[in-house]
């Protein structure tokens, strides 16, 4: 068990990403994504396409109307991958400059497993030092929020185009509530009942 800050920057990710996981070709129709996501309560897939991985996330899926019809290759980005030994400081240095929430964990030329941002917070709560920060030291603004009664569509939208997966609803100006693109997607966007992958 990780006890210090300097422990788990330096430790290795084999411990704490996830895996088996289903890998995804480019061939395949979104709509299979979307199905094993919501099966295993993940945001993002693993694809993977010659030399290439990547990932598809609820958010890439968000931008799709017809996901029976969508093959992944027209959603997924190439990430670039890490291996198990890679440390979490690393892994943390290439989440954010790469811009993304997860990345492939390749061992033997073979995806064998994801680790997310979700992965390193789950580790980064047994480590006491890291209470003493406040919320207000990592906080971003703007926030943009909606209204109660704005339409599931406006929330989509806002998604979409400011590159985010939650936004806060306010009704009287209060806070009540927030709407995720992992709600929106599994809500109305159907998946293929029987996967394969």
């Amino acid at each position: 068990m990780v006890t210090s800050l300097r422990e788990l920057v330096l430790s290795e990710i084999r411990e704490i990403a996830h895996g088996p996981i289903s890998v995804f070709s480019p061939e395949d129709n979104a709509s299979q994504v979307l199905g094993v996501l919501k099966e295993t309560d993940r945001y993002e897939a693993a694809v993977s396409s010659g030399e290439s991985v990547g990932l598809i996330t609820i958010r890439d899926l968000l931008g799709v109307d017809q996901p029976a019809q969508r093959k992944v290759d027209k959603v997924w980005r190439a990430t670039g991958s890490v291996s198990p030994s890679t440390s979490v400081i690393e892994v943390a240095e290439l989440l954010v400059r790469n811009n993304v929430r997860a990345l492939p964990v390749v061992e033997g030329g073979e995806v064998t497993g994801i680790i997310s941002q979700d992965d390193l917070i789950g580790v980064m709560c047994d480590v006491d030092e890291l209470s003493g920060y406040g919320v207000k030291e990592l906080l971003r603004s703007p926030v943009w929020s909606l209204d109660i009664d704005e339409r599931n569509a406006t929330a989509r939208s806002l998604m979409l185009e400011r590159g985010i997966s939650h936004v806060p609803v306010v009704e009287y100006g209060r806070l009540v509530g927030e709407v995720t693109a992992e709600t929106i997607v599994h809500t109305f966007i159907t998946p293929t009942s029987k996967t394969t992958t």
